[in-house]
This record gives C-alpha cells, structure tokens and sequence, in this order.
C-alpha cells in the first residue's frame, strides 16, 4: 500500500511541475541503425531564419539536459517557430518551452538519454516576414 501511495505522489509531483509548460511536436524517423532523426518543432510559420546553431557531442555517459535561451535585438522581430533536430541513437527525448513562440524571447529545455552515442544537433529559430505580433502566430498555445 506504501510502494502505491508513493507511486500516486510521485506523479502528482511530475504532473505539476511539467503543466503549464508547452511541449514540442515530436516526428522520428529511422535514418540508419542504430541512429534515428527526431524533429522537434513548436511553431509554425517559418518565412525568415533568425538563428541557427550545429553541434556535435562524443558519447554521452549521463543525462544531458540543454537549455535553449534566444532573445531578439530587434522588439519588432517575433520568434515564430523553433526546429530541434537530432540524430541519435536513442528516442527518449523530451522537449518542452515554458512561454512558446510569439514572442521576443524563446526559452527551451531538451532532456536527452544517458549512454546515447554521438550525438549531433542543429537548432533553428524563425520569424515570419512583416510586422508579425502575437495573435498572427497561431501555435503558440495550441501545441500542448
């Protein structure tokens, strides 16, 4: 009765720690064994790149957990899609954002495995043309 009742704790505490907080579309696709492509996108409207970063890691023995921070010069320059992209050898990866797309700042945490293999990451960051706010953006709440 105790292993269940810390079992209902335990997911309660997971349930409020993750709500409120939007969770990017996730697409895999097996690119050659053992390593597969995960795309994960929030947003939608990718008209004009206004970031983009590569990396590449070695293995990686432990949980490595990135946290995403971009902040635009220009106040009338609107994040409206953000593009994760990774080839890994394993799927359990989790990405979240607490405020979304639609503003000036766009902030992420990505969770990757532990003993993955070689790891290689691009990250792009968009912005639609024209004077864009946030009610042009339609997926900034809708991607939960």
């Amino acid at each position: 009765m105790r292993q269940m009742c810390l079992i209902i704790v335990i997911i309660g505490l997971i349930a409020i720690q993750t709500s409120g907080r939007l969770h990017f579309k996730r697409k895999s696709v097996a690119y050659e064994y053992p390593y597969y492509q995960i795309i994960l996108t929030l947003g939608s409207c990718k008209d004009k790149i206004i970031y983009s970063e590569s990396k590449v890691w070695g293995h990686t023995r432990y949980n490595r957990v990135l946290d995403i921070y971009f902040k635009s010069e220009d106040p009338s320059v609107l994040v409206s899609k953000a593009e994760i992209i990774l080839l890994i050898n394993n799927t359990n990866i989790m990405a979240n954002s607490e405020k979304g797309v639609g503003n000036q700042e766009f902030g992420a945490t990505v969770f990757l495995p532990a003993d993955s293999g070689a790891i290689l990451f691009y990250l792009t960051i968009y912005a639609c043309n024209g004077n864009t706010s946030e009610k042009d953006i339609p997926a900034k709440c809708s991607e939960k």
